[in-house]
């Protein structure tokens, strides 16, 4: 009688166990109209991923189209469990499609080749899974790191959650969120937080300088590099490459308190186009009021 009794348990446990497992395709939940809505913590605002397009192609694939601020078409294998698109553009093939973004079905220590081109090779490493309590719902989280398997230069880190798909993005520095989600609409059903319209909102007065980490990173042909006021301030920006020679300066005698954005073209102060590779920025805003200077320099990615 109690070989039955454990043998019962023991099925009983290893059911549970399956039912917790989500299927690989959970990792990237996507049905036309579903509404992902973020939230960028260094300025106040937040965006909207909508999927305003989700159709199965003669491949067997789904490809999905998104109205969001980049990275708007996705394919997704419903076999092999890849997700592709093109965040790194510049690198390997010209297509919307060239990057193999996530393995759902990717384990803790699993690594695979996003992209790779004579300049570098992007890998993916999968540094974590864990379990958690997302929006009231039990999910499971997988961490991936993006970096060049050659030299190690850390690009991001994405965290995939069951249920949810994409729940956080982390830049350089790698210790606080670009980006994370605060609700979404999947399958007509609504978590967390969701506004009803798809722009930058909710902005407020910054109480600090700050200098953000430049986006996308690696980027090519543009990049945006953000910052904010507390004060009306004159406003300098250098770019330099990895030598120390100036490359671009931006100067703004004077820029209202709040979030401002700059957009480097990849080109010089001659508006000649500039070579791949490692460039650094730096910041100087003086405010006018109070005469307080705050300067901060970062580094960035050019891959034609």
């Amino acid at each position: 009688m109690k070989k039955i009794f454990a043998i019962s348990i023991f099925i009983l446990s290893l059911n549970q166990i399956i039912a917790q497992t989500p299927h690989p395709l959970d990792f990237f939940p996507h049905h036309e109209g579903d509404i992902f809505e973020y939230f960028f913590p260094t300025t106040a605002e937040y965006f909207q991923n909508i999927i305003t397009q989700d159709s199965l192609g003669d491949d067997g694939k789904y490809y999905i189209i998104m109205d969001s601020p980049s990275n708007t078409k996705w394919s997704v294998d419903t076999m092999d469990f890849e997700v592709r698109n093109r965040k790194w553009g510049g690198i390997g093939p010209l297509n919307n499609y060239s990057n193999l973004l996530f393995k759902l079905n990717a384990d803790s220590g699993d690594t695979w080749t996003v992209v790779r081109d004579s300049f570098l090779t992007i890998r993916a490493d999968v540094i974590d899974v864990f379990s958690a309590n997302l929006f009231g719902e039990d999910v499971v989280i997988k961490v991936i790191d993006y970096s060049d398997s050659v030299s190690g230069l850390y690009f991001c880190s994405y965290w995939l959650s069951s249920k949810f798909g994409i729940i956080r993005e982390y830049g350089d520095p790698p210790w606080e969120p670009v980006y994370y989600m605060r609700g979404a609409e999947i399958d007509n059903v609504t978590y967390g937080t969701v506004t009803s319209i798809n722009i930058y909102l909710n902005k407020a007065y910054p109480n600090n300088f700050t200098l953000n980490q430049n986006y996308p990173n690696p980027f090519n042909p543009t990049t945006t590099i953000s910052y904010a006021l507390p004060l009306e301030s004159k406003v300098t920006l250098e770019i330099y490459d990895i030598t120390g020679k100036l490359i671009q300066k931006h100067v703004s005698q004077s820029e209202q308190a709040g979030y401002h954005n700059f957009i480097w073209n990849g080109k010089n102060s001659n508006n000649f186009d500039v070579a791949s590779g490692v460039y650094i920025y730096r910041f100087i805003a003086a405010s006018l009021e109070n005469k307080d200077v705050f300067s901060k320099s970062d580094k960035m990615m050019l891959v034609r």
